[in-house]
């Protein structure tokens, strides 16, 4: 019965998880911080790595590119070098 417990919780942090995020993404569209749906551009991707946003880049660069989390990364950290 524990297990059930626990394994609800982290269910429910999950959830509680995605929606953030969700949610933030939503936030950053309405304020033009984030392009649209489909919309992403490379320009994107250089000013989110341009100004330490890592993790909003490689969304960018994933949206654009159909590559992995791990080719992302990469393609990001190389992109930051120059």
């Amino acid at each position: 019965m524990t297990l059930l417990w626990i394994f609800a919780g982290l269910l429910g942090v999950a959830v509680f998880a995605l929606a953030y995020q969700r949610w933030k993404i939503a936030a950053m569209r309405r304020n033009g911080l984030y392009p649209a749906a489909g919309q992403a551009t490379i320009d994107d991707v250089r000013r989110f790595a341009a100004t330490g946003h890592t993790a909003w880049a490689i969304r960018c660069h994933r949206e654009i590119h159909p590559v992995g989390l791990k080719e992302a990364h990469a393609a990001i950290a190389k992109l930051a070098d120059q």
